[in-house]
This record gives structure tokens, sequence and C-alpha cells, in this order.
């Protein structure tokens, strides 16, 4: 009799763990993008903002040489710099670097989605079997917490 409850709930919990497993996974998954993409964003607009000659200086530096790789003229670099100088000057806002991140966050969606459908399932399957003390089919074996 305990055998037979052990294997149809066995069967059940295989039958949840893959319905529920193979949806709650991926959206596990990808809440968890959306998470790290929310961070790094908050992050890069923290540094825009609390670091503002840094980032100017690393905007400038970049600028200059394109400019150089351009075959500008030299005064183009001395009215950059004199801009620099009176404190006109700011980096533009980081949304390049935000578009990036949500390019890359994309390039992650399918491996994300894969990984989410195949732990998914084994993330229900293990908390079913721990909260189920009739799961075990020896009768004096002990469940786990």
């Amino acid at each position: 009799m305990v055998r037979t409850q052990a294997i149809i709930h066995i069967g059940i919990g295989i039958i949840w763990a893959g319905t529920f497993g193979a949806i709650a996974g991926p959206v596990c998954k990808i809440i968890g993008l959306i998470e790290d993409l929310v961070a790094e964003s908050k992050s890069d607009i923290r540094m825009w903002r609390r670091y503002p000659k840094m980032q100017t200086i690393f905007y400038l530096r970049n600028y200059i040489q394109t400019l150089k790789l351009n075959r500008a003229p030299a005064t183009d670099v001395t009215r950059l710099m004199a801009r620099y100088r009176e404190g006109t000057l700011s980096p533009p806002h980081p949304i390049i670097q935000i578009g990036i991140s949500v390019i890359f966050t994309i390039l992650r969606l399918p491996g994300a989605l894969i990984s989410g459908m195949v732990e998914g399932p084994m993330v229900v399957w293990d908390d079913w079997r721990r909260r189920h003390p009739i799961m075990t089919l020896h009768p004096k074996s002990e469940v786990r917490p």
C-alpha cells in the first residue's frame, strides 16, 4: 500500500515538476536578466552623475583620439581643450552604454530560457521530494528536512 502511494506521489511529482518547472524556470531567468540590466544601467548612470570630471576626461580622450584619426586640424583640439578648461564641456548621457547592455541582455536571453527550462523542473522536483515524506520507497529511510 505504501509502495503504491509512493509510486503515485512520484508520478504526480514528476508531472508537477515538468509542467510548473518548465514554465517557472524561464520566467525566473528572464526576471534575473532584467534585474541585472537594471542594476548595470543604474551603475552607469550613478558613475556618470557622481564622477562627472572623470567621465568628461574619458570622453575628451576618446574624442581627441577620433579627431586625430580623422586628421582634424589642430585648432579643433585646441578649441576642445579650451571648452574643457572653461567647464562648458560635458560628457553625453550614458545611453550608448545602456543600449549596449540591452543588446547583450537580448543576446543572453535564449541561453537563459534554455537553462531555465532545464533547471526549473529540477528545482521543483527537489522541492517536491523534500516536502512529501511519502516519496521514500523504503519505510525506514529518513526524509531530509
